[in-house]
């Protein structure tokens, strides 16, 4: 059936997107040979694993465009008057994504020939379809953005504590390959602090897990305050933390360290309803990079010291 007999009025001719503006005659005499294709539910027009050759126009029903497979989620719809399937008219190239009926559906089906026929004979319809195919460029443009933040918002959750706002043990072992590779190939010191908070066990048993994380967060504040830019802090699980010191030598490692144990020490800790709660400490340790040394090695040093602070009544830094 053509467009003429379907179509008998000059404004459902103005709701088609590619034909705005455009003299209705002058659509007309090109459309005598296109026909109506009806579609019921699930019915495929386009797909990337067939070559097409014609563009449609929507006139009743609802289309969904779905990348990559018909089971992803649909990344657009498609409404009465918008056109589907230009693209791979213009690039010869089989269409990019699925397009499927989603309800009873009326396309008008123009070929080929008939479309280039018209962009020849009209500078008002090839502008209509730049403008349709800038908006799909911008549209995919924003899906692209708004995919991208989303990736990076799921690498921030993937390395970051919840909690303490620190980053986690998983992106610090990655961070820690890197700087030990690095210091080893430059010949450069490297230490390594491993902290623990005394009796958080009896703590938390005491006062209850809200309260101990409040204390988990003061002491994060805490240790990022006593720490230069180039330090790295992360939480190694539980109520221990991990530090490392690039290029640094013991001594300096010692100074850092100790100043982390006052800062905490000094902490005026309160719960949520502003009571006050007893101090607590912190015992470290820390591991100084040595010749044969692997990154095991190395954290084990730092855990063997922090055991040995303990064992020496806490409240105190042990160098391995």
């Amino acid at each position: 059936m053509s467009l003429v007999r379907t179509i008998d009025n000059y404004d459902k001719l103005k709701a088609i997107k590619l034909f705005e503006n455009i003299d209705p005659e002058f659509i007309q005499t090109f459309l005598h040979d296109s026909r109506e294709k009806n579609l019921v539910v699930g019915d495929i027009l386009l797909s990337p694993q067939k070559h097409n050759n014609y563009v449609y126009i929507l006139l009743s029903g609802k289309l969904e465009v779905h990348l990559d497979s018909l089971e992803n989620p649909a990344l657009s719809l498609v409404r009465v008057g918008e056109c589907v399937g230009e693209i791979s008219i213009i690039d010869t190239l089989s269409p990019s994504a699925y397009v499927v009926a989603t309800e009873t559906s009326v396309v008008l089906e123009l070929n080929k020939g008939t479309i280039w026929d018209m962009i020849n004979g009209s500078h008002t319809l090839a502008k209509n379809l730049l403008h349709i195919l800038s908006s799909r460029i911008r549209y995919g443009n924003g899906i692209i953005s708004d995919h991208l933040e989303a990736q990076k918002e799921l690498q921030y959750i993937a390395m970051v504590d919840s909690l303490t706002g620190l980053y986690n043990r998983h992106w610090f072992n990655d961070i820690f390959k890197r700087q030990f590779e690095h210091c080893l190939t430059g010949d450069l010191k490297l230490s390594l602090i491993l902290l623990d908070i005394d009796h958080f066990k009896s703590f938390n048993d005491r006062f209850g897990h809200l309260v101990g994380d409040i204390v988990l967060k003061k002491i994060s504040e805490a240790m990022l305050t006593s720490l230069r830019s180039s330090d790295t802090l992360a939480r190694f699980g539980g109520e221990e933390f991990i530090v490392l010191l690039p290029d640094t030598h013991l001594p300096k490692s010692l100074a850092i360290a100790e100043n982390i144990r006052k800062s905490i020490s000094r902490l005026a800790l309160e719960d949520d309803e502003k009571n006050a709660l007893p101090k607590v400490t912190v015992s470290l340790g820390i591991g100084q990079l040595m010749m044969g040394d692997s990154e095991t090695s190395l954290i084990k040093k730092a855990d063997d010291a922090l055991y040995k602070a303990k064992d020496q009544g806490r409240n105190r830094v042990h160098v391995f």
